[in-house]
């Protein structure tokens, strides 16, 4: 044996290759690659016969030319070998082995001089191998485990003889599924791990399903919640924590902290350390229990016409319907922005006819002085309650705010009080229980997607900006984002985590809450609206695989109601759909799951803790969550073991293959036909590390003039033809010079998607409202950024179908508005539940039947 060239690449994140025989029956394979039964179909070209590949089959250079593919059964890697099969002359094998993930090893053996093993695309090895007489030729590889990888010949012969048993299967074939191979523009998996900073914590050692509470709003015996994962709780509930974690010192906890808005506002004691800062009065410094007036945000203000003395309650503005009654106040001396002699009061009544405001509470945390005409008069912006919670004033985290007495914006205060005071009980006492960090609450990148109608004048010059500047300056995110800076640098170990979908921090914070988790009404609704899951979840990708901080840690918060557990504001859902989605989706990456407790105290599902472990009189069964059982449910809960690799989608490959599209001129590999750009500049890229298939890629241009919507800086494609109530998959590659969201929109539908700064595949899909000719369009506008884009393709169909495989479980998404039925490619077992669901019966199934937005998990036998 003489191997010429071997190339080994560094071992995956992920170690868990299957050490149990892998079987595969041909035609359930086709099903797993895409097929849904009841569904579209396509030509079944492969064997029926079962496909078993794990084992090293007999090969003999004497026993006729071949080639030979087979699964190692002790680390999955996998091995190819082509023969001579006496040929007096050399036959040529030409063929390639393409990942979507770069190749973990690569060693030939018997490699000659003439023949050619490539392995330089890191993600794909191509092979031009000889044999003659009665030679081998043999090439080892591994992918990380999960990974699509597609096998093709394509001289001189299209069929492999697999495993053990040599069983023909025609090329090109996906080694998972011994199935057709999928598209590689449908493959928007993110296994990226740019993480360059690691904290100090467990998080990323524990195993499936991970569950969090969330932010705890009821609690009941530290026994019943210790069998929970995470918990995130204010520090009023420190010492019950303390407690918890005495029964279990796995349970982890997080310190919850408002760095938005102002959530004392009803505490006895406004001086205690509650959830954010204190506010017992207004000075000129914020320090203590007082706030400066200038550290609050407003919205643009108005002039005072005439003077006010200590005690007048009604005033004469310029504008009065800058004002809303039943809304807090500050009126202040000097310029705007000055804050001198500030104090805070309550409207009570606004009449635009004679731009008069009546006021009570005057001095409220403040005193109550003699005001010049010319001073300045603006609206509390409050946060995100609603308008009954008037004291929930939010605090001025932009770069603009002005500075204190002390020289200090809010966020440099803020960041430093966090600091402090992270792991402090109310009465300043540090606890003694674990915390890992910080989960913020609100956290919005731009103020403006906070809700409430924000109406900021972030800069006090009493101009409605929302925290952007005309020229697209961030003062809200900018300053944000020093806030987490500042954090970082002072709690170095932290596990820092935002608080809503739309926060960033990528370099600094460890991930973020999904809040609302999936569904686009994010207060409880029996009648979810399910239309930005793609957006979503490109969201929650981002954070999971584009930050650089580790672990990364997003939690799925989601507040669903069901019908086990009904909300209050939507009682009795026919089903449970609602959790079964959420929690499927989540299990699609590696976050941390939980479901919002302000109705019931400890929404505790079948699927959290099962009993698998083999040969065990209750295999399969879910161990009801009762008082007796917390200890059982604890040595169970991470029941399914860690990810065997990435999700994945199941689709039909033919109904989605490239020539299917509907969009013309849609690899930028010629010319931009049928493609303008609005407030941008549209060219082809040919460089390679700018394109990535083909020859050529779209450039989009930084705005030409800020574009402070997404609409108003814009790249159109050609029209397409739609059809009325018909489903849609729009596929494509982007990149971007930073992390930033877009908006898609093709028609009448639109999506908001969160784009990282390396290459990403990214799927949008939808149904037609109208039957016609619509316009694709990319909406570039409100960030400011250089973008490259690729092989997009327009398929009808909707290819949200999802997969993932744990050790001791599957989990089955379906995301569309349709019923689908999967193949599974073997037998599985369902849960066998405590009467929650009737879906976990126990049943053996070698396919499932999935409800529109529903999912299911399933027990590896």
């Amino acid at each position: 044996m003489n191997t010429q060239r071997a190339i080994t690449k560094p071992d995956s994140a992920s170690h868990h290759a299957p050490q149990h025989t892998r079987i595969f029956n041909a035609i359930e394979m086709l099903m797993v690659a895409g097929a849904l039964v009841g569904g579209s179909s396509w030509p079944i070209a492969q064997a029926m016969a079962a496909v078993e590949t794990c084992g090293r089959p007999a090969v003999s250079g004497v026993a006729g030319a071949a080639v030979t593919l087979w699964e190692n059964c002790d680390n999955g890697s996998w091995n190819i070998s082509i023969t001579g099969g006496r040929s007096t002359a050399a036959i040529e094998y030409v063929g390639s082995i393409k990942g979507s993930q770069p190749a973990d090893m690569v060693v030939g053996s018997s490699i000659e001089s003439n023949d050619v093993l490539d392995a330089s695309d890191p993600s794909g090895i191509a092979f031009r191998l000889f044999a003659a007489g009665v030679g081998i030729d043999s090439v080892a590889f591994a992918f990380p485990s999960g990974t699509p990888v597609c096998l093709n010949l394509t001289a001189p012969i299209d069929t492999v003889l697999v495993g053990p048993n040599r069983t023909p299967v025609k090329t090109p074939f996906d080694l998972r599924t011994m199935g057709p191979c999928g598209h590689a523009y449908l493959d928007d998996a993110e296994t990226t791990d740019s993480v360059t900073t690691v904290s100090d914590t467990t998080l990323a050692d524990r195993p499936f399903p991970r569950i969090t509470t969330g932010p705890l709003k009821k609690i009941d015996t530290p026994e019943r919640f210790s069998k929970y994962s995470m918990i995130a709780v204010k520090p009023s509930r420190f010492d019950w924590l303390k407690q918890v974690q005495e029964i279990n010192p796995e349970t982890m906890g997080l310190r919850i902290f408002a760095p938005f808005g102002y959530q004392g506002f009803n505490d006895t004691n406004p001086c205690t350390l509650a959830s954010g800062m204190p506010f017992g009065e207004t000075g000129d410094a914020t320090t203590g229990c007082s706030v400066y007036a200038g550290h609050w945000l407003y919205s643009p203000g108005s002039i005072l016409a005439t003077a006010i003395t200590a005690s007048t309650t009604s005033l004469r503005v310029t504008d009065a319907s800058r004002f809303i009654a039943d809304r807090y106040i500050v009126i202040y001396d000097g310029a705007p922005g000055a804050f001198v002699n500030a104090e805070h009061a309550k409207v009570t009544a606004v009449n635009t006819a004679t731009n008069t405001l009546t006021l009570t509470s005057r001095g409220l945390k403040s005193t109550a002085r003699f005001h010049p005409a010319g001073a300045i008069v603006a609206t509390h912006v409050i946060g995100n309650g609603d308008t009954s919670e008037p004291e929930l004033w939010v605090y001025n985290l932009s770069t603009t705010c002005p500075r204190d007495a002390n020289g200090r914006q809010f966020n440099e205060v803020m960041a430093s009080w966090i600091s402090e005071n992270y792991s402090r009980d109310p009465s300043g006492r540090l606890t003694s229980a674990k915390l890992e960090g910080i989960l913020y609450d609100s956290d919005f990148h731009f103020i403006d997607d906070a809700g409430n109608d924000k109406s900021a004048d972030v800069n006090n010059d009493l101009v409605l900006d929302n925290g952007v500047s005309p020229t697209g300056d961030n003062y809200w995110g900018n300053g944000l984002s020093a806030f987490y800076d500042m954090v970082r640098e002072r709690l170095p170990n932290a596990v820092i985590v935002g608080g809503v979908i739309e926060a960033r921090g990528y370099t600094t914070n460890n991930g973020t809450q999904l809040e609302g988790w999936p569904q686009r009404n994010i207060t409880p609704s029996a009648t979810p609206d399910y239309r930005e899951i793609n957006g979503r979840m490109t969201a929650y990708s981002v954070q999971m695989r584009h930050g650089q901080v580790g672990p990364r840690y997003c939690e799925g918060i989601n507040k669903m109601p069901t019908k086990l557990y009904p909300s209050a504001a939507d009682p009795n859902p026919p089903n449970n759909t609602g959790f079964r989605f959420g929690f499927g989706l989540m299990l699609l990456d590696d976050g941390y799951y939980g479901q919002q407790n302000w109705h019931v105290i400890d929404p505790w599902w079948d699927e959290y803790a099962v009993d698998v472990v083999r040969g065990s009189p209750t295999f399969g069964h879910a161990i009801a969550s009762t008082p007796e059982n917390e200890s059982l449910i604890r040595s169970h809960s991470g029941w399914m073991g860690f990810p065997l690799g990435p999700r994945y989608r199941v689709y039909d490959p033919v109904a989605f293959a490239p020539e299917r599209s509907l969009l013309t001129n849609g690899t930028f590999d010629v010319d931009l036909s049928g493609w303008t750009g609005s407030n941008v500049t549209v060219t082809i890229d040919t460089e390679a590390d700018n394109r990535q298939d083909g020859s050529g890629a779209l450039r989009i241009s930084q705005h030409l003039s800020y574009a402070p919507t997404y609409a108003r800086a814009f790249v159109r494609g050609p029209n397409v033809s739609l059809i009325s109530g018909r489903q849609y998959t729009l596929a494509f590659s982007v990149r971007s010079s930073a992390i930033r969201t877009i908006q898609v929109a093709v028609g009448d539908q639109t999506e908001v998607l969160t784009i990282p700064d390396i290459w990403s595949r990214q799927v949008f899909t939808f149904t037609a409202e109208r039957t016609g000719q619509h316009p694709l369009r990319l909406n570039v506008g409100r960030e400011n950024t250089d973008l490259l884009v690729d092989s997009m393709y327009l398929l009808e169909g909707n290819a949200d179908v999802f997969r993932r495989d744990f050790d001791n479980a599957v989990v089955v998404v379906n995301a569309t508005p349709s019923v689908r039925t999967v193949d599974l490619g073997g037998t599985f077992m369902h849960i066998q539940g405590t009467g929650q669901d009737p879906i976990n019966n126990g049943a053996d199934v070698t396919q499932v039947t999935l409800d529109p937005y529903d999912s299911t998990v399933l027990i590896r036998p």
